[in-house]
């Protein structure tokens, strides 16, 4: 493992989910963005074993594994932004470690003191920034979501790690089944009143951050980081969404 390469694969992360807001700011249904969320990497990869003649092998039972639950997360994650909003679904995604730190424990392996602290520490701090910034208003219907985002996202940074295909190639089918599921969008994208060449430009931008860039920069840090390590980094995640969200509020005046 090399942490220096691990933790340059986590700052990408970081950086892509800042993106996230942009689902509120599109009015996307969770459908639509888990179609776009997909489509730059599906399309991307896709064209480039095309023209280049590469070769996109059939996904393994690990492989398998993980886009199941990443899909399933995504499906969650969008939905419960839809019921009460990017800022306490962030929350919940820095819930996502306390599954990889239940394995740890399921295996009789011991965490350090610091890392317990630093977890405590760092729900407090996301507590008061979205009483800072105004998280949304709670709601049965987006609990219900995030908590289903939470068990597939933390059951997905235990497994990545053991899905030996190449990146490229586990982006792919990972895309590939985003835009499956997303599929439900392709009749209802063209409906929406307020598609102009803005609109399309956020789009886009969403679309290769949260999806081709994001997936890419996780593997390598999944590649070189343990899964406890990955979901105690991931939490920089949160106040990092919580920040854009705070700005495109402002830049947009919405």
């Amino acid at each position: 493992m090399n942490t220096n390469l691990g933790l340059l694969g986590m700052l990408g992360i970081w950086l892509t989910m800042a993106m996230m807001p942009l689902v509120e700011l599109l009015v996307l249904s969770a459908s639509e963005a888990t179609f776009l969320r997909g489509l730059s990497g599906l399309l991307i990869i896709g064209l480039y074993a095309l023209f280049k003649k590469e070769t996109i092998t059939l996904p393994d039972k690990n492989t398998l594994v993980i886009v199941t639950l990443f899909v399933l997360a995504t499906l969650c994650l969008f939905k419960a932004i839809g019921a009460w909003g990017t800022n306490f679904s962030a929350l919940f995604l820095d819930l996502a470690v306390i599954v990889p730190i239940m394995f740890v424990l399921w295996r009789g392996q011991k965490i350090d003191t610091i890392t317990y602290l630093a977890f405590v520490l760092a729900i407090l701090g996301t507590m008061l920034a979205l009483r800072i910034f105004s998280g949304g208003e709670f709601n049965y219907e987006g609990l219900f979501w995030s908590i289903g985002a939470l068990i597939a996202n933390g059951l997905f940074i235990e497994y990545a790690g053991k899905a030996t295909q190449s990146n490229w190639n586990k982006v792919f089918w990972m895309s590939a089944g985003l835009v499956l599921f997303g599929s439900s969008a392709l009749f209802s994208l063209g409906t929406i009143d307020t598609i102009n060449m803005e609109w399309v430009f956020l789009a886009l931008v969403f679309s290769v951050a949260t999806g081709i860039l994001n997936f890419y920069c996780a593997f390598i840090a999944f590649a070189n980081l343990k899964p406890v390590a990955m979901g105690m980094l991931l939490l920089l995640v949160t106040p990092t969404i919580i920040l854009s969200s705070y700005i495109i509020l402002i830049v947009t005046g919405k």
